[in-house]
């Protein structure tokens, strides 16, 4: 026994040490497991951030606003955009009119116009071809004051003995009387409402408008060659204007468009109604080229007196 303990004696100091050195290696090993655990969150959570910034590049993040509103198109509202039959007053009116120069019933076209003089009343009841109107549709805008309008009528027109309906198209203006109750006006139309009718016949849904009825007379003709026929003979054996000397004053028979060349393709610069007198400057085929308020172009000859 007193040998182990001086054996004991003379080793402790080893086991101290060795001890010592065991107790550093597991302080060590605690913190490398440590460092470790900490640097594999840190990469981890890069390699989240990279895997997030992947699926959102950052011009695009930094676009995102601005393409947002980019995608939502600048929307310009037309606060007088053509309507269709959309004012039952105003289609009455219409309605009657075009019922009553059917009937060649001169008292009741008086009833819907603002006046209808002699001369005019006998074009009306003298007229030979012209067999009737129908299938009328009254498009309308804004007209200069409150209550009134500009209109634009189409319907189809059928000469004697020829089936096939002619699409046409018609300008007016309408306007309340004292009584209130609406009528065209033929011969009252004031300077505010002349240009109201101008500015009107500018503006692109009347154009479309126009170009679509247009189109449909010229197809009319193109399926129906004694409609063609009839309205090109009808144009020069007809029209007195055709044979009247350059510089005379020749009368417009129907409301019309006055355009630029002698084709139905040329752009049209203004626009002439029943009973409009105007200076004939030449014939040009079956077109005339004409002078009104310092504006120069060409009407079918048909469509004179």
């Amino acid at each position: 026994m007193n040998n182990f303990r001086e054996w004991l004696s003379d080793n402790l100091r080893y086991f101290i040490l060795g001890f010592f050195v065991i107790l550093v290696l597991v302080v060590a090993f605690v913190i490398i497991r440590f460092a470790s655990s900490r640097l594999g969150d840190d990469k981890s959570n890069n390699q989240t951030t990279q895997t997030i910034d992947s699926e959102v590049p950052k011009a695009q993040q930094d676009n995102t606003s601005e393409s947002e509103v980019q995608a939502v198109p600048t929307q310009i509202v037309n606060n007088n955009a053509l309507e269709r039959n959309a004012h039952p007053q105003v289609n009455e009116v219409i309605q009657k009119y075009y019922q009553a120069l059917s009937a060649k019933d001169v008292e009741g076209i008086r009833a819907v116009v603002d006046e209808l003089d002699s001369t005019e009343a006998n074009k009306i009841t003298s007229d030979q071809y012209i067999d009737g109107y129908s299938d009328i549709e009254v498009y309308t805008k804004d007209g200069a004051q409150d209550g009134e309008y500009v209109v634009l009528a189409r319907y189809y027109y059928t000469f004697k003995d020829i089936d096939t309906k002619v699409p046409g198209l018609s300008m007016m203006y309408v306007r309340p009387r004292e009584d209130g109750n609406l009528h065209i006006t033929m011969k009252e139309q004031d300077t505010q409402a002349r240009e109201q009718i101008a500015k009107t016949r500018e503006e692109t849904d009347v154009q479309e408008l126009i170009e679509s009825v247009e189109n449909d007379y010229a197809r009319a003709q193109e399926d129906d060659e004694t409609l063609r026929d009839f309205i090109s003979s009808f144009g020069i054996a007809s029209s007195q204007a055709s044979k009247a000397e350059d510089g005379s004053t020749i009368t417009i028979k129907y409301d019309c468009n006055v355009r630029d060349s002698a084709d139905v393709s040329g752009e049209v610069v203004t626009q002439l109604s029943t009973g409009d007198k105007v200076t004939k400057l030449g014939n040009e085929g079956e077109w005339i080229k004409i002078s009104f308020d310092d504006t120069e172009g060409y009407v079918r000859s048909d469509l004179f007196e």
